[in-house]
């Protein structure tokens, strides 16, 4: 078939193949649904592989890469003067309590110790002694309600009662496995342990991403002999550098193979329903053959019907 005076038969293709779409609708509908609903899951697949290695990433950088264990507290300001160090997280485990018949895990640890655990809080962290940070399940289980500024007592096992003021509400969901944690001050731990080598404080490197846990190690014990603490209350924490350095090859092979599988299904979902359109119009092809198409012309006619449904 030929325009007149013309080779060109792609007007005729196409506009056959528009006809072919309009008369087969039901069988349009179940191709587009089994084209949107595979590019869906395809795309699902991918994200999902991708987030859950952006979510770890994010996570680890986080982490603190080196710990100095029980130092003074002059030692631990001056990590706050180094300019290679990002952030400095102060933590201190005091003690734990029986209260209504759950444990409670007083602690001390500063903003960027909280942050680095993603733990996050409303309101403000503890200052002086009789101030207190806990999650809103504790107060529920004293019979508090959540308003910041009140007067909390805290029935401790040996029989006395502290009074204690509410500065913040700490977001942890810890309470329903019957243990709460409570965020208590500096001055209430000095106050209760005196000025003893206590505190462990976590340190955030700058150019942690682009560092090896043997570069790592060699500036924590250049500054450990600076600020005079000893190596053994040197600690470089592997974790980071396990996470950063992991490979992660076989988690997107994974992935790679579900979405494999997935687009080999849903091709052949598809390739059966066109197959079985086709073969329903076998005799519209052979009238069209008749009258003088090639194959090559009815073959453009079903794959741009193809094209036009994706």
């Amino acid at each position: 078939m030929t325009w007149p005076f013309e080779n060109d038969t792609s007007g005729i293709v196409k506009c056959i193949s528009n006809r072919s779409i309009s008369a087969n609708r039901k069988r349009n509908i179940f191709i587009v649904l089994t084209i949107a609903l595979a590019s869906a899951l395809l795309s699902a697949i991918v994200l999902y592989g991708f987030g859950v290695m952006q979510e770890t990433q994010n996570r680890n950088q986080k982490t603190a890469q080196i710990m100095y264990h029980a130092i003074s507290e002059q030692q631990g300001q001056e990590l706050y003067k180094q300019e290679e160090i990002a952030w400095v997280g102060e933590f201190f485990n005091a003690f734990s309590e029986q209260v209504n018949h759950s444990t409670v895990h007083f602690t001390y640890a500063n903003a960027d110790m909280l942050k680095s655990q993603s733990m996050l809080y409303l309101g403000d962290l503890p200052t002086s002694e009789d101030e207190i940070v806990v999650q809103e399940s504790f107060l529920d289980s004293l019979g508090y309600s959540n308003e910041l500024g009140q007067t909390i007592q805290i029935p401790f096992s040996d029989g006395t009662t502290h009074d204690f003021k509410l500065t913040g509400i700490l977001n942890v969901k810890t309470g329903d496995i019957g243990r709460y944690t409570a965020i208590i001050s500096k001055e209430l731990v000095e106050q209760q342990y005196g000025n003893r080598d206590l505190i462990d404080y976590y340190i955030g490197l700058k150019d942690a991403q682009n560092m090896s846990e043997k570069e790592a190690a060699s500036y924590a014990d250049t500054l450990a002999q600076k600020l005079e603490i000893s190596d053994d209350n040197v600690i470089v924490r592997s974790t980071y550098f396990n996470l950063k350095d992991e490979n992660r090859g076989s988690d997107m092979l994974f992935y790679f193979l579900i979405g494999f599988v997935t687009f080999i299904g849903s091709g052949i979902v598809i390739y059966s329903i066109f197959y079985i359109s086709v073969a329903s119009s076998i005799r519209n092809y052979g009238q069209l053959r008749t009258i003088g198409t090639t194959k090559r012309q009815i073959k453009k006619m079903v794959y741009r019907e193809g094209k036009l449904l994706a």
